[in-house]
């Protein structure tokens, strides 16, 4: 989306820089929205497990009122839930290690910029500093010459 942005021509710079700013910071409200979601899912995880472990135990001291099949059936279903569960959990992780990568990428892009900026800043301050002194110099020397400025005195 970056590169979409540095070929918009009618922009100029800074007008882009704001533009890349607002995308990054929308990608980064994304991850956290991913990361509440998340820690609501770990919640509601916890819940079904508590919710299937209460239910078995249940099973269990009420067994007599329970039939074999339905027994089976439900160590099954049980089974299921836990593999979705599992599931679930192996793709939160993929996707919270492919966030990470893509943080942290994103991070080292920005640092990268922002030193180069720093670097270009300090480029430019040298640069002003020269050309003020070498401005001064050549003012002083025109300035020093006697009779050259009729209105300044020496």
């Amino acid at each position: 989306m970056a590169s979409r942005v540095d070929n918009i021509k009618e922009y100029n710079e800074d007008k882009r820089n704001t533009l890349k700013s607002k995308i990054e910071n929308l990608k980064v409200q994304l991850a956290l929205g991913k990361m509440d979601t998340k820690s609501k899912y770990q919640e509601n995880k916890k819940n079904i497990r508590d919710a299937i472990n209460d239910f078995d135990a249940r099973i269990e001291t009420d067994y007599d009122l329970v039939t074999d099949e339905f027994a089976q059936e439900w160590l099954e279903d049980s089974i299921e839930f836990e593999e979705e569960l599992n599931a679930l959990d192996y793709q939160f992780q993929k996707e919270g290690e492919e966030m990470q990568a893509e943080f942290e990428a994103n991070k080292q892009k920005l640092q990268n910029k922002v030193a180069a900026f720093k670097a270009k800043v300090k480029e430019k301050g040298q640069e002003a500093k020269h050309n003020w002194e070498e401005t001064k110099s050549e003012t002083e020397k025109e300035v020093a010459e006697p009779g050259k400025y009729p209105y300044v005195t020496y």
